[in-house]
């Protein structure tokens, strides 16, 4: 009996060690020409995935290698362990955990795979207006567990990725060849995950959507990636194709007292000294100037990464023509609106003082619209949004809102949309996802209801204390099917579902994604559109003062006052100067529908 005993114990044992030993061994292992790499399993609710945190793709950018473009990783002996999450790069507010300069990492998450099915792949850029990056950090368990391949990569951003004095040592878009060397990494080593480097999709997210549009008119990216999917951001907007990068980065080098020895100077500063520089100049010169791309022809053709706008580029049609899905989603939480709300519980004068002479101005200043007609351009934004119709704070803070988002999100995003249409010939859809009454822990104007809804529940967690609804986790399974969808076929109508028609210029449909039945007549949305793409700027470049004049002052006297909101000697003025403008641009151009004609001919 004690025998038997102890032979069942080393039979235990011997399992026990054996189970061990065999989960060890199944710990995922990639040998890449850099070397072997090791990392997690995940089991998910609904499959098993294999995630690399923190797999370098560049060198670290430190040293001599500060504001130059990414070089190659050596690699390194052994085996490296890509079991956790790297410090994203240097960015504001100045934190310890915000000071590393080595950063040029990506994160992978891939299924399980026993075949030789190559999973198609989809590679993430994040980033807030090329400054920061979102709180909302993005995860790619739940795409992933779909059949997917996804990577997110982080790339530098601020000062350190986008200063520009216009010479080969401080060339700007250093950012953008952060992400360019991360999608040549992905072309040669996906394979070797299981991925199929002839089905690659380009996913951005605000900066990351700009960006990913950029990269549609570089002239180096041929063939790194197959679709594109840009959400919330435009690589067309006027702070985007009118910045100040270099007079921005010129103020930089004086407060860092940098004048001689330049880029020497700017090497031998820690990267603490950097970032208080930008405080400084983003808090006490302007909050609206920031380090952008650029378009860089001032250096040698065979070393530019952006040789022409992309404005020129989409409208020339010259940019990598790919199926292309676009979208906009409502921020979850404005920051802005607990200064809102503080203003106005002092009263409501002082945040009426505030619109008028620190948002309207800012938005003028975004517009890059004539500064001589603030007068005229503050009237007629508030006659839009009838922000001082009354004394209802609740009312102005919506109307807010409301300004911002369709100033910041869907009028740029609908103007590159018609822009890469008129000339592709490839499909381009484009979805609009409402505002979803989502509460949100987190403070960050970087979260949109659409990211948040491709994630799915995982983002739940870090952006609330809730789980998703019913609901919500319907809306999320269905827009995250149409994602799948455009990933791997091209186009985002899952088989059995109602056909998501193209954008096309007869046709410029959008697909509507909210929780409620809504009655918004979708001329709606074109109206808001032309109001800041088109009418502010016809009033802005006009050299008609005198109507000018005329207008501003019909408009102060009636903006505030409910009667005179409706006054008709207003409203057929109104009427009157813009079919005199509809009457110019169809002598102008008359072979063009009436949206483009606004749209180019002004």
């Amino acid at each position: 009996m004690m025998l038997k005993f102890f032979l069942d114990v080393a039979l235990v044992v011997t399992l026990l060690i054996e189970l061990s030993t065999s989960w060890r061994d199944t710990q995922p292992r990639v040998k890449l020409r850099q070397g072997i790499i090791e990392g997690m399993k995940l089991i998910t609710e609904f499959s098993q995935l294999r995630v690399f945190f923190g797999v370098p793709y560049a060198a670290a950018p430190l040293g001599s290698l500060r504001f130059a473009a990414p070089r190659k990783h050596q690699g390194w002996n052994g085996t490296y362990q890509a079991k956790n999450t790297k410090p994203g790069c240097p960015q504001l507010p100045i934190l310890p955990e915000n000071e590393n300069e080595d950063c040029l990492y990506l994160d992978i998450w891939a299924p399980e795979n026993n075949s030789s099915y190559q999973f198609p792949v989809v590679v993430f850029f994040g980033g807030v207006d090329f400054a920061r990056e979102s709180k909302l950090i993005f995860d790619g368990q739940e795409l992933a567990s779909k059949g997917l391949i996804v990577i997110r990569v982080t790339y530098r951003l601020n000062i350190f990725g986008f200063m520009c004095l216009e010479s080969p040592e401080l060339r700007g878009n250093i950012g953008l060849l952060d992400q360019y060397y991360a999608l040549v990494w992905v072309k040669e080593n996906v394979v070797y995950f299981g991925g199929n480097q002839a089905n690659i999709t380009l996913f951005g997210h605000f900066s990351g959507a700009t960006s990913v549009a950029l990269h549609m008119t570089s002239s180096r990216t041929s063939g790194l990636f197959q679709r594109v999917v840009l959400s919330s951001g435009s690589a067309t907007a006027p702070w985007i194709t009118d910045n100040d990068t270099i007079q921005i980065s010129k103020q930089l080098v004086r407060i860092l007292r940098c004048d001689a020895n330049t880029v020497m100077c700017l090497r031998g500063k820690s990267v603490r000294e950097l970032l208080q520089a930008l405080q400084i100049y983003s808090e006490s010169v302007n909050k609206t100037s920031l380090l952008l791309p650029i378009v860089d022809n001032f250096l040698q053709a065979e070393n530019r990464y952006l040789a022409v706008s992309a404005i020129n580029s989409f409208r020339e049609g010259v940019h990598v023509q790919i199926p292309t899905l676009v979208g906009i989603g409502w921020p979850i939480r404005y920051p802005e609106v607990d200064e809102w709300i503080n203003l106005l519980s002092q009263g409501y004068f002082f945040l009426q003082k505030y619109v008028e002479k620190v948002k309207i101005p800012e938005l003028i200043k975004l517009y890059r619209l004539d500064e001589k007609v603030q007068d005229l351009i503050t009237n007629l934004l508030e006659w839009e949004y009838s922000l001082f119709i009354d004394a209802d704070g609740r009312f102005l803070v919506n109307q807010l809102r409301k300004m911002e988002y369709e100033a910041k999100i869907e009028a740029p995003t609908f103007h590159q949309v018609s822009l890469i249409s008129q000339r592709s010939k490839q499909p381009v859809y484009v979805y609009c996802v409402e505002d979803i009454d989502i509460v949100s822990d987190l403070v960050d104007e970087s979260i949109t209801m659409d990211l948040v809804l491709f994630m799915g529940s995982i983002s739940a967690s870090q952006i609330s204390r809730r789980k998703f609804s019913p609901k919500e986790v319907m809306l999320s399974k269905e827009l995250q099917d149409c994602l799948v969808n455009f990933i791997i076929f091209g186009n985002p109508t899952p088989r059995g579902r109602k056909i998501w028609r193209k954008y096309v210029q007869h046709d410029p449909y959008v697909e509507i994604i909210r929780e409620t039945k809504s009655t918004e007549d979708k001329r709606d949305q074109k109206k808001r559109i032309s109001f800041w793409n088109n009418l502010l700027r016809t009033f802005s470049d006009s050299q008609y003062s005198s109507i000018q004049r005329s207008v501003s002052v019909e408009l102060s006297n009636t903006v505030g006052s409910g009667s005179g909101f409706r006054n008709a000697i207003l409203c057929g003025l109104l009427i009157i100067l813009l079919l005199l403008l509809v009457l110019c641009i169809v002598l102008l151009r008359k072979n063009q529908e009436f949206y483009h004609q606004i749209l180019h001919g002004l």
